[in-house]
C-alpha cells in the first residue's frame, strides 16, 4: 500500500463513518514500516 492509496483509504473511511479508521492508520503505518526496512 502506498501513501496515496492509504489516503484514499481514509478519505473513504471518513466519508462513511466506518469505525476501523485508527486501526486502518496503525496497519497501514506499520506496512509501510516492514516494507520500507525489506526494501532496504
Amino acid at each position: 500500500m502506498d501513501a496515496e492509496h492509504t489516503e484514499r483509504m481514509i478519505e473513504i473511511t471518513n466519508k462513511y463513518g466506518f469505525p476501523s479508521v485508527k486501526r486502518i492508520k496503525k496497519t497501514t503505518l506499520k506496512n509501510l514500516l516492514i516494507q520500507n526496512l525489506t526494501q532496504s
